[in-house]
């Protein structure tokens, strides 16, 4: 496994942990706000999406079809900017919820990833 693969599955098992923990209130236990926990999980998200393929568009294209989709699944991690300063979401009434949806947009990008043919 090289190094690149390596970062991003530690990457992606400290996703997994943080959500889990958020999800079953382990979080809390050790003293971490659900608001921290958002925060880990969207940094961890960014890095994921910079060091992987849909970071890369110079080398796969800036305009195709993944990285399009990528682009509008990014356009939704306004979310952050929605925790940031406390606004309201529809659908979304807590701290938890934002947690679950990145959460979710995170699999569907890494999904998205898996699609990209490997760098010769």
């Amino acid at each position: 496994m090289n190094k690149s693969k390596t970062t991003h599955a530690i990457l992606t098992l400290v996703a997994v942990a943080v959500l889990v923990a958020v999800l079953t209130g382990v979080n809390e236990r050790l003293g971490i706000t659900d608001s921290a926990a958002f925060w880990v999980l969207f940094i961890v998200g960014l890095t994921i999406c910079a060091l992987g393929p849909l970071g890369q568009g110079a080398t796969y294209g800036w305009f195709n079809p993944l990285h399009i989709a990528g682009y509008v699944l990014g356009v939704l991690l306004l979310l952050g900017a929605a925790v940031l300063f406390g606004l309201s979401i529809p659908g979304i009434s807590t701290i938890q919820g934002a947690i679950v949806l990145l959460g979710a947009l995170m699999v569907v990008k890494g999904v998205l990833a898996m699609f990209y043919r490997q760098r010769r």
